[in-house]
């Protein structure tokens, strides 16, 4: 062999070489390793590791739809609460007489305190009065912006809020603490990854008031949940931990969708509703035992090879 074809040979041998780590190198980015997706060990991880673009819809219709003769919200497990209305079992807490307006979203890094105050949406409604959109007896579009946006690593805490046409949208590594969401009109909060929620309260969620479709490593702790359809669902949510929270006339407390979804619940508690925990879609839920359970129909429901581990 000549020394020219050794040469063009290892010529050959380096590009493919250089290809085949810039090929690497622009999949993930520069100076970063390629996502983590914790495993289910209840199922082998799927084949495709990232959360899907269209997560699957609630497949349920609404429980049933508002009507203005019968008393001023309570319809099942729906309500319109409508101005100073109070639930006859349970109350609202006091409206704070610190009130601001938020007329576009709010974009919040490190720690936002409200210092008590009351944050009600006076923005974007889609050409509807504010009395259509908020405190409705049906969930509003998913269009709307959200209250607060919390960049990566933030934290929200110390507020009421009142009409959040999309509530809370979290990004990585953030907290919500003390916050009372006086009426829930798409969701109270859509988590991300690594976000903790706790010793807060959420009202008169149309249907659902945490929802995680694209969610890791959450914890959901000493919450209470109030008049909802669907109070927690994991449409594709990881570790998701959901302990020590309250749940008044929910209908299902905890779901748990799709065979990407492991939720872990303990020391929940449930008075009147329908199912306390569902696993469905082969959702997997781990009980790891139930705080105090009355007037619930069941405790356990599965449905579609949907799996309820016992701890």
């Amino acid at each position: 062999m000549s020394i020219s074809t050794a040469l063009r040979g290892k010529k050959i041998l380096f590009v493919f070489s250089l290809s085949m780590a810039l090929g690497s190198v622009s999949s993930w980015g520069f100076g970063s390793a390629p996502p983590e997706i914790p495993d289910n060990p209840y199922y082998p991880p799927p084949a495709d590791p990232t959360p899907p673009t269209n997560p699957p819809a609630d497949p349920e219709p609404p429980v049933s739809d508002y009507d203005p003769k019968k008393d001023k919200a309570y319809d099942g497990y729906k309500y319109r609460p409508g101005e100073g209305f109070t639930a006859s079992k349970y109350k609202l807490p006091k409206r704070p007489d610190c009130v601001k307006e938020v007329k576009s979203t709010i974009e919040v890094s490190g720690t936002f305190d409200g210092q008590g105050c009351l944050y009600t949406w006076k923005g974007d409604a889609g050409g509807k009065s504010y009395k259509e959109v908020c405190f409705a007896p049906k969930e509003v579009s998913e269009e709307f912006p959200p209250m607060f946006h919390l960049k990566e690593g933030a934290t929200l805490k110390n507020l009421q809020i009142e009409c959040a046409l999309d509530g809370i949208h979290t990004t990585k590594n953030n907290t919500i603490d003390n916050v009372i969401m006086r009426d829930v009109e798409e969701d109270a909060v859509t988590l991300n990854e690594n976000v903790t929620i706790k010793n807060s309260q959420f009202w008169f969620c149309n249907d659902k008031c945490l929802q995680m479709n694209r969610a890791q490593k959450a914890k959901i702790e000493n919450n209470k949940l109030y008049y909802a359809s669907s109070a927690i669902l994991a449409n594709w949510g990881r570790n998701i931990e959901v302990r020590n929270n309250s749940f008044y006339q929910v209908k299902r407390a905890i779901r748990s969708m799709t065979k990407d979804s492991l939720v872990i619940a303990e020391n929940n508690s449930h008075d009147t509703g329908e199912c306390h925990l569902l696993a469905q879609k082969k959702g997997i839920l781990e009980d790891w035992g139930p705080g105090t359970i009355k007037n619930v129909k069941n405790t356990r429901c599965t449905e579609d090879d949907g799996k309820i581990v016992q701890k």
